[in-house]
């Protein structure tokens, strides 16, 4: 009989344990997809007002890399990326608005894309004359 009241107790105990783990990861996920959206907000209100390079600097930096090879201990994408997916991974995601300000990343990327492919492109015509 204490044996398995010992054993409940352990099993309560660990699923205690696995579900304040739970919260947390859930937590770690909430604030990263707010921070991460923010952070695209903010770099699409500057890319707008054409603050020049600054936005360009922060959109590398805050998809975890930049020109200045400065690593950062980790970044928001990291903790989503290594997170467990599971419903309610997708469900903090959404309610913090993350898919419709990644397509708004990838809109700012595609437009570094072509900016630095006009600027070779003027650079090797420069050359070639």
């Amino acid at each position: 009989s204490t044996s398995s009241f010992s054993d409940a107790i352990t099993s309560l105990t660990r699923r205690s344990m696995m579900g304040s783990a739970d919260a947390e990861i859930e937590r770690k996920v909430s604030l990263s997809a707010r921070n991460l959206c923010y952070g695209v907000q903010r770099i699409v209100m500057a890319a707008k007002n054409k603050s020049g390079v600054e936005w360009k600097t922060e959109l590398l930096a805050l998809l975890g890399g930049s020109d200045d090879d400065v690593q950062r201990e980790h970044c928001d994408l990291d903790v989503l990326l290594v997170a467990p997916k599971s419903e309610k991974f997708v469900l903090r995601c959404l309610e913090n608005e993350l898919p419709p300000n990644m397509i708004h990343c990838l809109r700012l990327l595609r437009v570094l894309e072509l900016q630095h492919a006009a600027q070779k492109q003027k650079e090797h015509e420069a050359k070639g004359k």
